[in-house]
């Protein structure tokens, strides 16, 4: 297979899409695989990933179902089951699914759908830069036991400390003054600088300090 031509492009979103249509119309894909931005999220370069749409074994895709069972005879030379249908086959059915949204824009559906709490952040770029969703139930379920010990943060925070797997752990850790938290974030994550939630503080202004004043505008 040859490389698509050199060319130059205006901005990220049409170098993407024209290696995407070039290795598509060859039967093959590619994924972006890592980014790299400055201090001002602006893309510097990308690494793509060459991604082939089948596997050795043919049966092994979902797609099979879909297709007669004569052509999925790997021992038969005519089989018509080749790599090139199983990947558009599969490319079909993600854009069925995508209904002409995004793969971001139907992950925000999902959750919206799923009964997801969620937030995000779009960078300069309009590109999802944070993204955080939690269920429903899991909110319930802090509000009834929201007296956790030092012991029970330090059993949770030693799970989510598994996550970084390699990477530094956080710089800066927001909490809500929660005494056995504070502790046990100490101990798991000792580099990381703790700070107290700004919005938990002036609510703890107001509470304590409103009786000095005859007004709330005071």
């Amino acid at each position: 297979m040859l490389p698509p031509a050199s060319h130059q492009f205006t901005n990220y979103d049409k170098l993407l899409n024209y290696v995407r249509n070039f290795t598509r119309a060859q039967g093959y894909a590619i994924t972006v695989k890592r980014t790299c931005s400055d201090k001002n999220d602006r893309i510097k370069n990308v690494l793509l990933k060459y991604n082939r749409g089948a596997s050795i074994n043919i049966s092994e895709h979902p797609i099979v179902s879909r297709l007669d069972a004569g052509q999925l005879d790997q021992n038969d030379p005519s089989s018509i089951a080749i790599s090139r249908m199983i990947y558009n086959s599969l490319y079909s059915i993600c854009q069925e699914r995508l209904n002409s949204r995004t793969p971001i824009q139907a992950l925000l559906d999902e959750l919206q759908g799923l009964d997801f709490k969620f937030e995000y952040k779009y960078n300069y770029q309009n590109y999802i830069k944070h993204l955080f969703f939690t269920h429903r139930l899991s909110i319930a379920l802090t509000h009834t036991y929201s007296n956790e010990t030092e012991a029970d943060y330090k059993w949770a925070l030693s799970y989510v400390s598994r996550i970084f797997n390699g990477i530094s752990y956080p710089n800066v850790i927001v909490t809500d003054r929660e005494l056995a938290l504070i502790s046990a974030i100490s101990k798991i994550f000792p580099t990381t600088k703790q700070i107290l939630c700004i919005w938990h503080i002036n609510k703890n202004i107001l509470a304590k300090c409103r009786h000095h004043f005859d007004t709330e505008e005071q």
